[in-house]
Protein backbone atom coordinates (compact mmCIF):
# COMPACT_ATOMS: atom_id res chain seq x y z
CA UNK A 1 0.00 0.00 0.00
CA UNK A 2 1.84 3.27 -1.40
CA UNK A 3 0.65 6.93 -0.44
CA UNK A 4 2.10 9.95 -1.34
CA UNK A 5 3.94 12.15 0.99
CA UNK A 6 1.71 14.94 1.56
CA UNK A 7 -1.00 12.26 2.82
CA UNK A 8 1.82 10.33 4.99
CA UNK A 9 2.39 13.73 6.65
CA UNK A 10 -1.23 14.62 7.38
CA UNK A 11 -1.66 11.13 9.09
CA UNK A 12 1.53 12.16 11.16
CA UNK A 13 0.42 15.43 11.88
CA UNK A 14 -3.47 14.57 12.46
CA UNK A 15 -2.82 10.78 13.78
CA UNK A 16 0.82 10.92 15.42
CA UNK A 17 1.78 7.12 14.08
CA UNK A 18 5.03 5.82 14.98
CA UNK A 19 8.04 6.20 12.89
CA UNK A 20 7.08 2.44 11.60
CA UNK A 21 3.85 2.79 10.32
CA UNK A 22 4.97 5.74 8.77
CA UNK A 23 7.76 3.41 6.78
CA UNK A 24 5.55 1.01 6.15
CA UNK A 25 3.28 3.42 4.09
CA UNK A 26 6.63 4.55 1.80
CA UNK A 27 7.33 2.53 -1.25
CA UNK A 28 10.10 -0.29 -1.39
CA UNK A 29 12.15 1.93 -3.30
CA UNK A 30 12.17 5.44 -0.78
CA UNK A 31 12.20 2.96 1.90
CA UNK A 32 15.79 1.22 0.63
CA UNK A 33 17.05 4.87 -0.61
CA UNK A 34 16.46 6.20 3.04
CA UNK A 35 18.65 3.40 4.25
CA UNK A 36 21.35 3.80 1.97
CA UNK A 37 21.32 7.68 2.91
CA UNK A 38 21.29 6.66 7.04
CA UNK A 39 23.98 4.14 6.52
CA UNK A 40 26.56 6.98 4.83
CA UNK A 41 25.38 9.48 7.06
CA UNK A 42 26.60 7.33 10.29
CA UNK A 43 29.67 7.35 8.76
CA UNK A 44 30.49 10.63 7.59
CA UNK A 45 29.17 11.95 10.86
CA UNK A 46 31.74 9.69 12.70
CA UNK A 47 34.74 10.56 10.18
CA UNK A 48 33.48 14.61 11.14
CA UNK A 49 33.02 13.81 14.90
CA UNK A 50 36.78 12.26 15.02
CA UNK A 51 38.22 15.59 13.46
CA UNK A 52 40.14 17.87 15.83
CA UNK A 53 39.39 20.70 13.63
CA UNK A 54 35.47 19.89 14.25
CA UNK A 55 36.02 18.77 17.74
CA UNK A 56 37.47 22.49 18.52
CA UNK A 57 34.70 24.17 16.80
CA UNK A 58 31.63 22.74 19.32
CA UNK A 59 31.30 23.84 23.14
CA UNK A 60 32.27 21.31 25.36
CA UNK A 61 28.13 21.41 26.46
CA UNK A 62 27.07 19.81 23.27
CA UNK A 63 29.84 17.68 23.26
CA UNK A 64 28.87 16.05 26.06
CA UNK A 65 25.28 16.14 25.52
CA UNK A 66 26.14 13.74 22.32
CA UNK A 67 28.64 11.78 24.53
CA UNK A 68 31.35 12.71 22.81
CA UNK A 69 34.92 11.28 23.68
CA UNK A 70 37.42 12.71 26.25
CA UNK A 71 40.03 13.43 23.77
CA UNK A 72 37.07 15.95 21.80
CA UNK A 73 35.92 17.60 25.03
CA UNK A 74 40.25 18.01 25.80
CA UNK A 75 40.76 19.08 22.31
CA UNK A 76 37.56 21.83 22.54
CA UNK A 77 38.91 22.58 26.04
CA UNK A 78 42.42 23.55 24.58
CA UNK A 79 40.69 25.77 21.94
CA UNK A 80 38.72 27.30 24.35
CA UNK A 81 40.20 26.80 28.26
CA UNK A 82 37.81 29.22 29.71
CA UNK A 83 34.80 26.86 29.11
CA UNK A 84 35.67 25.10 32.03
CA UNK A 85 35.40 28.03 34.38
CA UNK A 86 32.77 29.69 33.18
CA UNK A 87 29.14 28.99 35.01
CA UNK A 88 26.29 28.44 33.12
CA UNK A 89 22.78 30.30 33.51
CA UNK A 90 22.26 27.51 36.26
CA UNK A 91 25.25 28.38 37.93
CA UNK A 92 27.08 25.11 37.08
CA UNK A 93 30.51 24.55 35.75
CA UNK A 94 31.48 22.32 32.82
CA UNK A 95 32.63 20.05 35.57
CA UNK A 96 28.91 20.17 37.76
CA UNK A 97 27.29 19.54 33.72
CA UNK A 98 29.50 16.48 32.96
CA UNK A 99 28.74 14.54 36.38
CA UNK A 100 25.29 15.27 36.11
CA UNK A 101 25.89 13.35 32.36
CA UNK A 102 27.83 10.56 34.31
CA UNK A 103 30.49 11.72 31.98
CA UNK A 104 33.83 9.00 31.75
CA UNK A 105 36.93 9.39 33.64
CA UNK A 106 38.68 10.47 30.98
CA UNK A 107 35.95 13.53 29.98
CA UNK A 108 36.91 14.86 33.87
CA UNK A 109 40.04 14.42 34.07
CA UNK A 110 40.29 16.38 30.79
CA UNK A 111 38.13 19.17 32.59
CA UNK A 112 39.61 19.15 35.86
CA UNK A 113 43.16 19.77 34.00
CA UNK A 114 41.69 22.87 32.39
CA UNK A 115 40.13 24.10 35.61
CA UNK A 116 42.29 23.10 38.52
CA UNK A 117 39.88 24.92 40.51
CA UNK A 118 36.48 22.98 39.43
CA UNK A 119 36.45 20.10 41.96
CA UNK A 120 36.55 23.04 44.73
CA UNK A 121 33.59 24.82 43.30
CA UNK A 122 30.74 24.83 45.13
CA UNK A 123 27.58 24.45 42.74
CA UNK A 124 24.14 25.49 42.43
CA UNK A 125 22.79 23.51 46.12
CA UNK A 126 25.90 24.25 47.66
CA UNK A 127 27.30 20.98 46.18
CA UNK A 128 30.52 19.97 44.88
CA UNK A 129 31.77 17.70 41.85
CA UNK A 130 32.60 15.28 44.50
CA UNK A 131 28.41 15.79 45.90
CA UNK A 132 27.11 15.32 42.18
CA UNK A 133 29.25 12.71 41.31
CA UNK A 134 27.98 10.73 43.99
CA UNK A 135 24.70 11.58 43.52
CA UNK A 136 24.72 10.67 39.66
CA UNK A 137 26.61 7.48 40.89
CA UNK A 138 29.71 8.29 39.10
CA UNK A 139 32.17 5.08 38.66
CA UNK A 140 34.98 4.99 41.43
CA UNK A 141 37.39 6.26 39.16
CA UNK A 142 35.42 9.21 38.48
CA UNK A 143 35.50 9.42 42.24
CA UNK A 144 38.95 9.11 42.51
CA UNK A 145 40.06 11.75 39.79
CA UNK A 146 38.06 14.36 42.14
CA UNK A 147 39.13 13.09 45.46
CA UNK A 148 42.98 13.13 43.88
CA UNK A 149 41.80 16.66 42.88
CA UNK A 150 40.47 18.19 45.89
CA UNK A 151 40.90 15.43 48.81
CA UNK A 152 39.17 17.77 51.21
CA UNK A 153 36.02 17.20 49.48
CA UNK A 154 35.47 13.84 50.90
CA UNK A 155 35.00 15.59 54.15
CA UNK A 156 33.28 18.87 53.28
CA UNK A 157 29.30 18.97 53.64
CA UNK A 158 27.46 20.18 51.39
CA UNK A 159 23.14 21.28 51.46
CA UNK A 160 21.55 20.06 54.47
CA UNK A 161 24.90 18.82 56.28
CA UNK A 162 25.45 15.89 53.75
CA UNK A 163 28.69 14.46 53.30
CA UNK A 164 29.52 13.32 49.38
CA UNK A 165 29.14 9.45 51.50
CA UNK A 166 25.80 10.54 52.58
CA UNK A 167 24.79 11.48 48.55
CA UNK A 168 25.93 8.22 47.50
CA UNK A 169 24.02 6.27 49.93
CA UNK A 170 20.93 7.85 49.40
Amino acid sequence: MEASIEAINDRVLLEGDPLEAVIALLPIGTVLAVRRVARAWRLAARNVLSSSAWQAAVPCDVLLEHRAPARAIATRLRAAPSEAAEPDAAGRLLLHVALQRRASEATVRAIVQANAAAPRTWGPGRLLPLHVAAVAGASAGVCSALLEAHPAAARSAGKGARLPLHCAAA
